[in-house]
């Protein structure tokens, strides 16, 4: 029995031309209006955290996203403020949300590190680790 497919998500990214309060921190409100917010560059980066369902290896923006944005922004300072960048990132989860790190269970010599989720920069350390040593345990099994 092979693992299931991974599901793709597509999140969405944006700089605003338009500034938040001097010394204002990054913000991520969480829940069911997520909503990402912090200086870049003379901008602001905000996402509307989506989480699109959609096909391996789509990363174009498109106006799903830019929809999700206005709307979370609406009667704010920012809700009209032109967008200077756009892009969008895909996003990996296991059908549990759980990552699949470590030995495939039919195919010892594959070792996985995916499922991550978006999370693979502030998971990175430890999922280094569990796939390091998952990697020399399946060469000591094929030895």
């Amino acid at each position: 029995v092979h693992e299931p497919p991974l599901e793709a998500f597509k999140r969405h990214v944006y700089v605003l031309e338009a500034r938040g309060p001097a010394g204002a921190p990054f913000v991520w409100h969480l829940g069911a209006d997520e909503l990402y917010v912090r200086p870049d560059a003379g901008g602001l980066l905000v996402s509307p955290c989506d989480a699109t369902a959609t096909v391996a290896a789509d990363q174009q923006p498109d106006s799903v996203g830019e929809t999700m944005l206005r709307a979370r922004f609406a009667a704010t300072p920012w809700d009209r403020a032109p967008v200077v960048r756009r892009w969008a990132c895909q996003r990996a989860f296991t059908p549990s949300r759980a990552m699949r790190l470590g030995r495939d269970p039919v195919r010892p010599w594959l070792v996985w590190a995916a499922g991550l989720g978006g999370h693979g920069a502030t998971a990175a350390a430890a999922v280094g680790e569990i796939v390091a040593d998952a990697c020399v345990a399946a060469l000591a099994a094929l030895r």
